[in-house]
């Protein structure tokens, strides 16, 4: 029976918390399962490795960026494999080089492109657990490429499609919540999401799981569970429920950029010109509204992606056929998604929203749909409120 493991940064902060998932794996090789480890780096290394290399050059990115980035997922996956040996468990560390995981050239962006198994199916069969380094991947030139935001979710379900096997993600949260429990305490476990319902939450902000990942999973049909480091339960992915829930949670994105383009006679061929430049420095944007009365484009960015949009702003007032642009940035909304197979064949839905924030005045800034969430700009001191009474108005709660 082979099973991967992963182990996001929370579980494998300290040395204390890292002999305790040793002394779990070694508990479960004794009841006969070869396992495969994934590891993220130690509590918050990436984000002190990325504030080290900040402060040589705050623009830094591409190929050293990510040999940086890198080496936090090696140590964890040494130190991990050091504790399994030192209570009598036969284990080997791998790198993304070593175990043949071969990835797209984009640097702190990468996608997986194949991995060749032999090696890993070795070590497998001579009984040895293998601790991977999540996160990483090798280039067309043999440099490190980084996988993005939780690569090591999408690195553990990309192994688990190889080896035919059920994928364990382990964090410091018990599984899928109707809401984070950090926003709103007296959310509900949920024992069972679906791939679709999944990959709604993730993209929109939930960080249990990320969007890639469930995105494979979905399509190879991976077993699934999501659950906390050292407990059972957790929330497993299933293909669909039984009985579709009419709200299945709310997922919330926070450290938004809204910007605002106006440009004198806009139409969509500046539109084209604007979204062309957007895409070739590999930004990601959402929410996006145009009103062609008023010359505007409008769209929200990630606060992290705000350097990648500064470096465009230069290209899009030095265009000729821009003319007159003027671009603005505000920094005081939060964008809430609520998320339900279907959400859009319920009749009522939308008018509930409206009728119950309206109740306590709030503005709904600009709202999004799609079949299965819809989408709501909201000023960030009215967050904790909204909240309270979509939680009351949809029984998500406890």
């Amino acid at each position: 029976m082979i099973r991967v493991e992963k182990y996001g940064g929370s579980s494998v902060a300290t040395i204390e918390k890292i002999n305790l998932i040793a002394s779990s794996i070694k508990t479960r090789v004794q009841m006969g399962y070869k396992i495969v480890v994934v590891t993220s780096a130690m509590g918050k290394t990436t984000n002190q490795l990325v504030e080290q290399a900040k402060q040589i050059n705050p623009k830094i990115s591409g190929r050293e960026l990510d040999a940086l980035l890198a080496t936090g997922e090696e140590q964890a996956a040494a130190i991990l494999t050091m504790a399994l040996n030192n209570i009598g468990v036969d284990a080997i560390s791998l790198n993304a080089y070593q175990a043949k995981i071969y990835a797209s050239n984009e640097y702190q962006n990468g996608f997986i492109k194949s991995i060749d198994f032999k090696t890993i199916i070795k070590h497998l069969k001579d009984n040895k657990v293998i601790v991977l380094t999540g996160f990483q991947g090798i280039a067309r030139d043999k440099s490190l490429v980084t996988l993005g935001r939780g690569g090591s979710d999408t690195t553990a379900v990309a192994l688990a499609v190889g080896l035919k096997c059920p994928c364990y993600i382990y964090s410091d949260v018990d599984g899928v919540y109707t809401i984070d429990p950090r926003l709103y305490p007296s959310a509900r476990h949920l024992k069972e999401v679906s791939y679709d319902e999944m990959i709604e939450l993730a993209s929109s902000g939930s960080e249990v799981f990320v969007t890639r990942a469930a995105l494979l999973a979905k399509y190879y049909q991976v077993p699934t569970i999501l659950l906390e480091s050292m407990k059972e339960g957790g929330t497993n992915l299933v293909n669909e429920l039984l009985e579709k829930r009419e709200i299945s949670g709310i997922s919330v994105k926070s450290n938004l950029v809204y910007i605002k383009i106006i440009v004198s006679d806009l139409d969509e061929r500046k539109l084209g010109i604007i979204f062309d430049l957007i895409n070739k420095c590999g930004l990601l944007i959402g929410m996006v509204f145009y009103d062609k009365n008023s010359n505007l484009i409008a769209f929200t960015i990630n606060k992290n992606d705000e350097l990648k949009f500064d470096e465009i702003i230069l290209d899009l007032k030095n265009n000729q056929e821009l003319k007159s642009i003027n671009v603005n940035k505000e920094y005081c909304y939060d964008k809430l998604t609520i998320v339900g197979h279907g959400i859009n064949q319920y009749p009522g839905i939308i008018s509930k929203i409206y009728t119950v924030l309206a109740s306590e005045k709030i503005i709904i800034y600009q709202m999004t749909s799609n079949e299965m969430s819809i989408s709501l700009l909201i000023n960030k001191k009215d967050l904790s409120k909204t909240l309270e009474l979509l939680v009351k108005t949809f029984e998500l709660g406890r």
